[in-house]
């Protein structure tokens, strides 16, 4: 992650800008062609909006009033640059751009909060997730699938926003 940006406001409404860069993809497993550590110059900008709240008081979470936030992803736009240029005979780019639309609270991520100050907030996340999934890619001289091992994610970020 080269740049994370969030901005919050006080009329409950939010946005945010993370741009993760990808310099090389090691591929270990077989069926692809190749396996080994390639170059790669990929940049993924992902654009959030929505709105956000404080929770209120949860005795089985045990969470007191005001100690959780929920951000409500109202729209999200990912936009994904690749440059490969490590065959000079066979530079390209491809430009991918994606925009998904939620409806209110449809997608949400809550933040439990360890500071919360005029001008600090410190929100701790839980992420826990898995994606898999196939890619079918159909032309003149054929079709190629490939199928993704599904993939997890699962940790905890502190992030701390000051003003």
């Amino acid at each position: 992650v080269t740049e994370y940006t969030i901005t919050i406001e006080k009329d409950g409404t939010w946005s945010s800008k993370k741009v993760v860069k990808t310099t090389s993809e090691t591929i270990t497993g077989s069926g692809y062609g190749s396996v080994g550590t390639e170059p790669l110059n990929i940049v993924e900008t992902i654009e959030r909006t929505g709105t956000w709240q404080f929770l209120g008081k949860n005795k089985n979470l045990e969470l007191k009033n005001k100690e959780a936030v929920a951000f409500s992803i109202n729209k999200e736009t990912t936009t994904t640059l690749v440059t490969d240029n490590s065959d000079p005979t066979d530079v390209f780019t491809l430009t991918d751009i994606g925009t998904d639309t939620y409806a209110a609270n449809e997608l949400v991520e809550v933040w439990t909060l360890s500071q919360l100050a005029k001008s600090d907030l410190v929100g701790n996340i839980e992420y826990n997730s898995t994606t898999e999934g196939s890619f079918i890619y159909k032309d003149n001289l054929g079709t190629e699938t490939q199928i993704y091992v599904p993939t997890s994610s699962k940790g905890t970020a502190k992030i701390t926003l000051k003003q």
